[in-house]
């Protein structure tokens, strides 16, 4: 059985008041990465504006400690963003309002909390795949903050980062999931398909150097969801060579290797199974090289209940860290740097549990923050 790793890593001290609709206990404060945070919660950048930084989870819950400690940690971590990757409130249609009450309540109302639709949040009534509200209500009480989205808010857009000079584009996706016109499929020629495609070939052709692709649903995973999301749609970010993939769904946390395509070995990743072949060569654990392949972060750990993991899944060979309800389990989400020489990124636990990871994908130079010593960093 893998050993999980259990050293702490050194945080900043953030002063964050709680307006919260609950009281809980104080949550583990988190890294800022040079940010200085004021009395009214939102943060100055201390560091040049060539550098921001990001947070991403997905399955949320409210009112109870896992989630409070969540949201009362990101309100000190100094994000320019956070990314909300689906499955929200959990609650029934209708209460959509006070769930956007107690996230602002933590966070402020000027937070940029970016929402993407989850299975609990979309159209589909089945009540096995989850009913928690409807996605065009939650959009309408925590709405867009960012300036210029291209698509529709909440289920397919993206926006490019910082606006005036921007590093990364960030698109929004939701493969699997149903609204008005029926379930959204993102199979090889599709609608969604392409316009996947078209958002990453715009963002090379305009000189965006990383792309980062967020959905609610993951392909690979050692936990206990299935490929919904569909392979074209997992061959695509692949083939493309997208730089991170955001998912949830699962409520653990799974960090892959960085996977690419290669003929004749690997010409496609195929789920459940694993393909040595298809994993780039010469990383290491925590460090992987910008433009060899492309790594997918499973984060659903904002505050549901955490599942389990299998060391033994077919697909395990793809990933390099994990945690779940058996091994290391906690709740948390995964707070990110970028700027030009690379992205930097810390699991931030804010419940009970010693789990955490860090990551770099360096371009020409070591990443700033994440270094032995700095605010997040393992040393």
């Amino acid at each position: 059985m893998r050993s999980v790793r259990v050293t702490r890593f050194a945080v900043a001290t953030a002063v964050v008041c709680l307006c919260s609709l609950v009281a809980v206990a104080s949550a583990p404060p988190a890294p800022t990465f040079g940010y200085t945070p004021r009395a009214d919660a939102t943060l100055v950048l201390d560091t040049p504006t060539t550098a921001f930084t990001f947070s991403a989870a997905g399955d949320y819950n409210w009112d109870h400690n896992a989630t409070s400690h969540t949201l009362a940690s990101l309100a000190g971590s100094g994000v320019d963003f956070h990314l909300a990757l689906g499955d929200l409130s959990y609650d029934d249609s209708g209460d959509e309002s006070k769930w956007c009450e107690y996230v602002k309540g933590f966070v402020g109302p000027n937070f940029r909390f970016e929402l993407l639709a989850g299975n609990h949040e979309d159209f589909n009534t089945d009540p096995s795949d989850g009913v928690g509200g409807n996605i065009n209500n939650f959009a309408t009480c925590l709405p867009n903050m960012i300036p210029n989205i291209t698509g529709t808010y909440a289920r397919e857009y993206y926006f490019d980062y910082p606006q005036d000079d921007p590093l990364a584009r960030i698109i929004m996706i939701s493969p699997a999931l149903s609204f008005e016109d029926g379930r959204w499929d993102y199979t090889a020629g599709s609608d969604h398909f392409n316009w996947v495609s078209s958002a990453i070939d715009d963002a090379r052709s305009r000189g965006i150097s990383w792309v980062i692709v967020g959905m609610h649903k993951p392909c690979l995973s050692m936990g206990e969801q299935s490929c919904d999301v569909g392979a074209d749609l997992l061959n695509l970010l692949v083939s493309k060579r997208v730089d991170l993939v955001l998912q949830g769904h699962d409520h653990t946390y799974q960090r892959s290797r960085s996977l690419v395509l290669s003929d004749p070995d690997c010409p496609v990743v195929v789920p459940d199974s694993f393909a040595p072949a298809c994993v780039a060569p010469d990383q290491t654990d925590h460090q992987y090289t910008k433009g060899e392949g492309t790594v997918f972060l499973i984060v659903g750990t904002a505050g549901a209940e955490i599942r389990t993991i299998n060391p033994a899944d077919a697909e395990a060979g793809y990933f390099v860290e994990w945690m779940g309800s058996n091994l290391g389990r906690t709740s948390g989400y995964e707070l990110m740097r970028l700027d030009s020489s690379g992205l930097s990124g810390v699991f931030v636990p804010t419940a009970a549990g010693d789990f955490t990871d860090t990551f770099t994908i360096t371009a020409d130079s070591p990443p700033l923050g994440l270094r032995a010593g700095d605010p997040g960093g393992r040393g």
